[in-house]
């Protein structure tokens, strides 16, 4: 499963914005405090199924959304129930919706607005590599030291070469 796009309100430093995703590979590049570490964070928090902490609520008085929409492989097909585009069976739009009141997001399908258990959601494996390093000597290809990273859909994948 890989998601092809995530629209983000009110979190963090991050509010209405959709991000859209390649298939293959993606990279988050940008000047610092746009919002790139806080975006990884929130897919952490979501592919959890965990809750919002009160700092992560950009305006407290509004919920934090955030909407998914996954492409799921045709042996993935079936995870979520009956919970897919009437489109398309193998593209699933999750809604994430937690107020600053709650403990708990509610979790529900976009397109049919039946709920989601996070034991569901827990079923899209995220992986979030951060580093302190130097990046140019970190991320080198071209040597016997070094690690990569790969975003791929959803799934970001740690790469060390020996």
């Amino acid at each position: 499963m890989k998601i092809t796009q995530v629209k983000v309100y009110n979190y963090r430093n991050i509010d209405g914005i959709t991000a859209n995703f390649n298939s293959e590979c993606n990279y988050i590049i940008g000047e610092n405090n746009l919002g790139k570490s806080n975006f990884l964070a929130l897919l952490g928090t979501v592919c959890s199924g965990k809750g919002f902490e009160d700092n992560d609520f950009l305006n407290s008085d509004k919920p934090i959304e955030i909407e998914l929409e996954i492409k799921l492989l045709p042996n993935e097909q079936g995870f979520f129930g009956d919970n897919f585009s009437p489109d398309d069976a193998s593209l699933l739009k999750i809604r994430y919706r937690q107020t600053i009141k709650e403990a708990y997001p509610t979790i529900v399908s976009a397109d049919t607005n039946e709920s989601i258990q996070p034991r569901l959601i827990k079923k899209i494996h995220y992986l979030k590599y951060e580093t302190t390093a130097i990046p140019s000597r970190e991320l080198r290809i071209d040597t016997q030291n070094g690690a990569g990273l790969l975003i791929n859909g959803i799934i970001a994948r740690f790469i060390t070469l020996s």
